[in-house]
């Protein structure tokens, strides 16, 4: 999952000033210089600020560190969550079988098929039951609720994005995404979330999806069973809700 906190202070609106802006951040930048191509269809000139931008970290109970984003008012990890102990120090259980996870009703992690080298670009896949204990996310930070991604969904969606709202947020490329040959269907990054098709284990204990799907959760539990995902698709622009358990 991505854990979010809000901030105390608006962010500035960068989208709505005479010039284009260009926020870059200081972590992005590889040496002393930067180049890049900005093009227009604008008869006229087109004044272009750079922004550099320092990041701002989180670092979980196992040391790992994430590079976090400031979209409108609230700030996100841009990175997925991959830690095996919960914020107090108590271990995550993990290494179940898919007959094992289906009938867990206590907190676990997976890596997606068992293959650690996909943790390293994804992160881990965490049930419900880990999300319940309120400890998962580094300290100060918490799984977003629905409310939270709501106020992100909007904010994007006000910036002109309606619609493509998960487009605005994926990766740019076909590096991770699977490409369905429709251009409108890839990334665009706008904000530096930088969204990635982690997939998904189902109740069943069976993975699906890498490649094809990212799954955010929301802290918010939706019924006795199921609660709130997040889900951006390879061909699809949207950010849709769907349910998982």
């Amino acid at each position: 999952p991505r854990s979010t906190r809000k901030e105390s202070s608006a962010a500035s609106d960068v989208y709505k000033r005479q010039a284009l802006i260009i926020p870059i951040y200081a972590s992005d930048v590889d040496g002393d210089e930067l180049t890049f191509t900005a093009t227009s269809d604008s008869p006229e000139d087109v004044d272009i600020e750079i922004e550099i931008l320092e990041s701002v970290t989180v670092t979980d109970y196992d040391g790992n560190v994430y590079e976090t984003v400031e979209i409108g008012e609230q700030v996100w990890m841009k990175e997925n969550l991959k830690v095996t102990h919960y914020n107090d120090g108590s271990e995550i259980p993990t290494g179940y079988s898919n007959s094992e996870w289906s009938n867990l009703s206590t907190g676990a992690y997976a890596v997606y098929d068992g293959n650690e080298s996909n943790a390293d670009i994804y992160g881990y896949l965490y049930n419900w039951y880990a999300l319940e204990t309120g400890n998962l996310a580094p300290e100060g930070w918490h799984v977003p609720t629905d409310e939270e991604w709501a106020v992100l969904k909007n904010f994007i969606t006000n910036e002109g994005y309606t619609g493509i709202e998960g487009n605005a947020l994926k990766e740019i490329g076909y590096q991770h995404w699977n490409d369905d040959g429709n251009p409108d269907h890839e990334g665009l990054d706008m904000y530096g979330f930088t969204g990635l098709p982690s997939g998904y284990r189902y109740d069943s204990g069976y993975y699906t999806s890498m490649g094809f799907n990212g799954y955010f959760w929301s802290s918010t539990e939706y019924d006795n069973y199921d609660c709130l995902l997040y889900t951006s698709d390879a061909a699809d622009d949207s950010l849709r809700v769907d349910l998982g358990g």
